[in-house]
């Protein structure tokens, strides 16, 4: 291959990233894909129509593009009538042959597509991937702990699953404290009423990584935070590729990135007024995440506590294995303690704040692992770092299969 050609393959990376429309899903595709497109390679970010209409405003960068997969019409009203599990179908059902008609049409266009990454929910669409011998990565958006859990879950090998619902007393992970039942991730608990839905995705997802040899997984976290558990994975291979947080807050190399750019709801700027005015490190912010169900008593108590403490408080929208890293690997947390009816009670709650909130030692403590996690976290996205390393790796990895197409 002569040097003109070797450089157009250098410059003509094209990553095709499917995800599903919910924020926690958004959030992190976007990130890779700015991440991706400021290194000079090309990304296409695919999902629903009716996600795509969602999104309030998408990132307009060179090199970033947007496509439709499903043959919804993206009508708000019929999506938000549709359950959860339902949408997640539809998607599986419109969207494979969808996808496979994409990625030949770019073949024809000259832009061959020359790696598909998806998320989680989506493992269909690794098949049409090896069905257009495409190769393919997951980008896993949570931490690299909650995917050991589910490899020991779930692999072909020794996996702690064997068709039953019902986890173990505890699971033991390398340089990690033990993780009890009420440790796991809750969609792998009988009585979580998405464990029925979720589980067999995951399973699928597992087997799929496993019978695939030339695929590999991508996750939202790096190596000075979850080193032992990225190591635990030795089944797959496993690039860190995060903190996937827009560059003001992390590598500093783009002070225009701000946010991800993806948001499913109007924006509005009160909050940040509000929180100007308040003093700082005085602020309880409360988040769930984008699937959880709780009791309606748990809600109360949780608003009680709040108001009862008397500091201010952002209430957003608690997952068990991230508390228990939280409070015993990375110690800038607190974990409350349920009662006999599985309810964290004000009164327990008011005492974690008063932990965390107070001038206590082990609340400055907190504090001061919380300052050098975050540290970690921007010299891991830096020139040199791991993740800045492992984004080189991934375009090298493309590099070679690029060649590999053009010489055909």
């Amino acid at each position: 291959m002569d040097q003109e050609r070797e450089a157009k393959v250098m410059n003509n990376h094209h990553f095709l990233i499917v995800f599903y429309p919910i924020q926690g899903h958004i959030n992190p595709s976007l990130q890779l894909a700015k991440n991706i497109v400021r290194n000079g390679a090309r990304v296409t970010l695919a999902t629903q129509n009716s996600g795509l209409k969602q999104i309030k405003s998408l990132p307009t960068l060179k090199g970033l593009s947007y496509a439709s997969i499903s043959g919804d019409q993206g009508d708000d009203d019929s999506q938000n009538r549709k359950d959860f599990s339902s949408s997640v179908l539809e998607f599986r059902c419109t969207g494979s042959q969808n996808l496979a008609n994409l990625v030949r049409k770019f073949s024809a266009d000259g832009e061959p597509v020359t790696l598909i990454v998806y998320t989680i929910l989506l493992p269909w669409v690794a098949v049409v991937a090896r069905d257009l011998q495409v190769p393919s990565a997951f980008l896993f958006n949570q931490c690299a702990t909650v995917f050991s859990i589910f490899v020991r879950f779930f692999n072909s090998k020794d996996g702690l699953h064997h068709g039953e619902m019902d986890p173990p007393i505890s699971i033991k992970l390398p340089a990690l404290p033990l993780f009890s039942s009420r440790d796991l991730p809750t969609s792998l608990l009988p009585d979580d009423p998405m464990s029925g839905f979720i589980v067999p995705i995951i399973l699928e997802h597992i087997q799929i990584l496993e019978q695939d040899p030339a695929s590999f997984v991508l996750i939202n976290t790096f190596e000075g935070l979850e080193q032992e558990p990225i190591k635990e994975i030795t089944n797959m291979k496993v690039i860190s590729v995060g903190p996937l947080v827009p560059s003001a807050f992390c590598d500093g190399n783009d002070l225009t990135d701000k946010s991800f750019g993806g948001d499913l709801f109007s924006k509005s700027e009160d909050y940040f007024q509000w929180l100007d005015s308040k003093p700082k490190g005085s602020v309880i912010y409360v988040s769930f995440g984008s699937l959880v169900v709780l009791k309606n008593e748990q809600k109360e108590e949780i608003l009680h506590a709040l108001v009862e403490f008397g500091r201010p408080f952002l209430w957003f929208s608690d997952q068990p294995t991230n508390a228990k890293l939280v409070e015993e690997a990375w110690a800038i947390g607190v974990r409350a303690k349920q009662n006999g009816e599985s309810i964290i009670e004000r009164g327990e709650l008011k005492k974690c704040l008063d932990i965390v909130m107070g001038g206590g030692d082990r609340g400055n403590e907190m504090k001061e692992n919380a300052v050098k996690w975050r540290h970690l976290a921007i010299q891991a996205v830096k020139e040199g770092g791991s993740t800045y390393n492992n984004l080189k790796r991934l375009l090298d990895m493309e590099t070679v299969i690029m060649k590999a197409i053009m010489s055909r």
